[in-house]
């Protein structure tokens, strides 16, 4: 009874904080999205899985990595480094001035999405070679269409972060849980009115892109205010949003690097199926760190604000307090897959139940990347994204060494060794730069 009565007493503390107040409830609109978000990938996977077996789970493994690293260098960093301009920007000037930010962000998106896209066309015949051990006439129809949706899923991706810059938590939270409940729905509709084919989970994935890239685009545009072209006394340069934008761009490029590596190295040494597997052990391994994303996606644009108004003792109170909230969410959510992971794998069928080990293994680096809390978002919105580049591009390469070396060796063990490690590191080390630079820690230790 006096635990129950301490920790009531102690959230209701950090609820009469107003930062803490707006991260808390904002967390739980974007944790319920990303519970949607993950049930619905489960969900498709596992129709994939029964409908067409593990090497059709392996082809839309790829092909998603493949898009995902793609999409890295056609939004150039612009994802990120809006949800960190438009709330400094609205706060020191306007949503005019925001405005013309999203505006001029979109036309560099164009350009680099452009650019991409003809490179890879370029490029074809070596990709197919590189990403699948059979490549055949269908795998290059498909690689033609994952090309042409990358500008689309580009949009889709920058306009749902628009919406969280905005503080539209509710907006963002819905809009983020839609795409996968549309591919769901896409691939039903196409495999019962459609002969079977193994590519058919890949068609609905690259329509819902194509279909959600135009809705978000025109949703974003239309959620700024309508005077919001009024400030002609105020403009930022697009030489400033690519400043910002490149060294996250660096960090988005290292982070996907350090999430697609496995994927796609799994692809290049053993077989499609053996990716299958791999692809569902990671889905079901990133439930530990939803809570982690879902929470630091609010409080990122909050660290900003308070960062850049100057107000390090909140900044320093809100980090602590969003940490421990995402220790003590994770800490079941880890127990439980380490209890009943293997019955879990099971339910997508047999010959997955091989993944639990690696499963474990990976449960390890998404534990640590949790307990650390979002260092890396905290020293990205405080003007100290520069450290975060060097560190996660040490991950990264770290990461490509690790999985060579180690996949060969031992398949789908090595992968989940390699991404572990290199997830590990990346955090721990940011976790050392906050406390030497900002000087917080984000346990409050003697607080």
């Amino acid at each position: 009874m006096f635990n129950i009565i301490f920790y009531k007493k102690k959230i209701q503390q950090w609820l009469s904080d107003d930062n803490f107040a707006f991260i808390f409830k904002g967390s739980i609109y974007s944790s319920l999205s990303k519970v949607a978000v993950v049930l619905s990938s489960v969900v498709i996977n596992y129709l994939i899985a029964q409908f067409y077996g593990a090497e059709a789970v392996g082809r839309y493994a790829i092909i998603q990595s493949f898009l995902a690293i793609s999409c890295i260098f056609s939004e150039g960093g612009l994802r990120t480094s809006l949800v960190r301009l438009i709330p400094e920007y609205a706060a020191k000037f306007s949503k005019a001035v925001s405005f013309k930010i999203y505006k001029k962000s979109h036309l560099l998106l164009l350009l680099f999405s452009i650019t991409v896209s003809l490179c890879l066309f370029l490029f074809l015949e070596p990709l197919k070679s590189l990403l699948f051990n059979t490549p055949g006439e269908e795998i290059t129809i498909v690689l033609y269409l994952a090309i042409g949706v990358i500008l689309f899923r580009s949009l889709r991706n920058i306009n749902i972060e628009t919406f969280r810059a905005l503080g539209e938590i509710k907006r963002y939270s819905f809009f983020k849980a839609i795409p996968n409940f549309l591919e769901l729905v896409l691939f039903l509709f196409i495999s019962f009115i459609f002969t079977a084919n193994i590519n058919i989970p890949i068609y609905a994935h690259l329509l819902s892109l194509f279909i959600m890239g135009i809705l978000f685009f025109l949703l974003g545009y239309y959620s700024f205010p309508e005077d919001s072209s009024n400030d002609d006394q105020h403009d930022i340069s697009y030489k400033s949003i690519f400043n910002v934008s490149v060294p996250l761009f660096l960090v988005t490029t290292m982070n996907v690097v350090i999430a697609q590596t496995d994927i796609l190295m799994l692809g290049f040494f053993m077989d499609e199926a053996d990716v299958g597997i791999y692809h569902i052990v990671y889905k079901i391994g990133i439930l530990t760190i939803f809570v982690l994303s879902a929470i630091s996606s609010i409080a990122a644009p909050k660290f900003s604000q308070l960062y850049h108004d100057d107000k390090i003792e909140e900044l320093e109170k809100s980090a602590t307090q969003t940490t421990k909230l995402i220790f003590f969410t994770t800490l079941p959510i880890v127990i439980v897959l380490i209890l009943f992971g293997e019955f879990i794998l099971s339910f997508f069928g047999s010959e997955f139940v091989v993944g639990y080990q690696p499963l474990l293994i990976l449960l390890v680096g998404q534990f640590i990347n949790s307990v650390t809390g979002p260092v890396g978002y905290l020293l990205s919105m405080s003007e100290y994204q520069n450290m975060v580049r060097n560190t996660t591009i040490i991950a990264g390469f770290s990461n490509i060494l690790f999985n060579a070396l180690l996949i060969p060796l031992w398949g789908i063990i090595g992968a989940a060794i390699a991404t572990g490690s290199s997830l590990a590191m990346k955090n721990l080390i940011n976790y050392y730069q906050v406390k030497k630079n900002l000087g917080i820690d984000m346990w409050g230790m003697g607080k």
